[in-house]
């Protein structure tokens, strides 16, 4: 009685792992071979054998976010440096939006520009140093 206990223990933390991931990537929901392998954790004979499991099926989800954010069907992780790539771009498309005198458009960028840089600045304070 107390294995099936511990295993429902161990299926709750690997579902909140997929989540945790799902939230990272800004993904959809697991796909069925992830689902699929966290339902296993519950037919393990052992609790080491349901740890197991439990790693595979993260190790699994991690690969299927990857390979949609791989893809381009997820817009995945938001780093400082991808972040600092988008602000200059959004920078020199400012630079020739106002070049051509299209300058609504021009605004329009400026606010996209400074809601990066907050995005950016908010990121910075939550890595650790």
């Amino acid at each position: 009685m107390a294995l099936k206990t511990d295993l429902r223990k161990c299926l709750q933390e690997a579902k909140a792992g997929v989540q945790a991931l799902q939230a990272e990537y800004k993904g959809e929901e697991p796909g069925e071979n992830v689902v699929a392998r966290l339902q296993a954790i519950l037919g393990a004979q052992s609790l080491d054998e349901g740890q197991a499991r439990a790693k595979r099926a993260l190790d699994v989800a991690l690969v299927h976010y990857l390979s949609l954010w791989a893809r381009g069907k997820i817009p995945g992780k938001t780093s400082v440096y991808g972040l600092d790539v988008q602000i200059r771009r959004c920078e020199s498309l400012i630079d020739l939006l106002v070049d051509k005198g299209l300058a609504d458009q021009a605004e329009s960028q400026r606010l996209r520009l400074a809601s990066l840089k907050e995005e950016q600045r908010l990121l910075r304070r939550e890595e650790p140093q």
